[in-house]
């Protein structure tokens, strides 16, 4: 199996602490937008064929973490209580991230690291937020698709 779509199924994190994607080791794509879950199933991290993770309006996620390092696109659009995400230490391609509509989000981990400097990440900032970690987020953004 190379694609795999659970958009709007109705996961929760009651249902994904049931769900681990360890024994799909082909997949290639995930789709688990508009669902209700606050962190990611397990095993995802261990998907190292995977390429595409969608988590469109997944509106009650809150972090991402443990994303394979093969990964090459991150959508999670409109994810509206994101505060973090962590991205691989050494990512094998170079990979995007949508992040738009992440009103909450403070902090995206390991895009410092010398080997992240090629993430594309697009992040809309609303032109009226006063969040500061909105700007510091930014900044840190900016400097690293600049290295």
């Amino acid at each position: 199996m190379k694609c795999l779509k659970f958009s709007n199924s109705g996961l929760s994190d009651r249902t994904t602490n049931c769900v681990d994607f360890r024994g799909l080791s082909s997949l290639e794509e995930l789709d688990l937008s508009q669902n209700n879950f606050s962190s990611l199933p397990s095993g995802i991290g261990f998907l190292s064929k995977l390429l595409i993770l969608s988590v469109r309006e997944c509106i009650k996620l809150v972090s991402i973490s443990d994303l394979p390092s093969n990964l090459h696109c991150l959508d999670a659009f409109r994810c509206s209580s994101m505060k973090s995400v962590r991205i691989p230490i050494q990512s094998k391609n170079s990979p995007s991230m949508v992040l738009n509509r992440c009103y909450m989000l403070e902090e995206i981990q390991g895009i410092e690291g010398p080997s992240n400097n090629y993430w594309s990440i697009e992040v809309y900032f609303p032109s009226d937020s006063s969040n500061n970690s909105l700007k510091s987020l930014a900044e840190v953004t900016c400097q690293c698709q600049i290295g």
